[in-house]
């Protein structure tokens, strides 16, 4: 279904539906979808807009929210950790410090390394929300 409700742009609905009855696969829907936009826009001539780049951050899902509220916080932990992160990128001089940062604030940090030590990543999350 296309609803255009304005001059300049329509909303897309559609449904999934499989006759046999399993569920669709619907890996990387977002990109396919994106992709087939930006087509339509260039076969009918109208405005283009940038296809995104996949670097934006991560919404908080509604899963993460519900237990946001069951946890009596008022954001949910993946903002609180980015908030935390972007505040200890400002503030340290070396990667040592980073971590020391995020760990004074609260966050528990693992790192990731290779067998020479050097480190590759890191895993981070608050003390209340970690798995066994």
């Amino acid at each position: 279904m296309a609803v255009r409700h304005a001059d300049d742009h329509i909303h897309i609905a559609a449904t999934l539906v499989r006759q046999d009855g399993r569920r669709p696969q619907r890996d990387y829907d977002q990109r396919a979808v994106q992709k087939e936009a930006r087509q339509i826009e260039v076969d009918y001539r109208i405005s283009r807009l940038k296809p995104g780049d996949g670097t934006a951050a991560k919404r908080p899902t509604s899963k993460e929210h519900f237990k946001a509220k069951r946890l009596g916080q008022g954001t949910t932990s993946r903002e609180i950790l980015r908030m935390r992160v972007r505040r200890a990128v400002a503030a340290p001089s070396s990667e040592a410090e980073f971590f020391a940062f995020l760990e004074a604030t609260g966050v528990n940090v693992r790192l990731k390394t290779k067998p020479s030590g050097d480190v590759t990543g890191y895993s981070i999350a608050l003390p209340s929300d970690v798995n066994k």
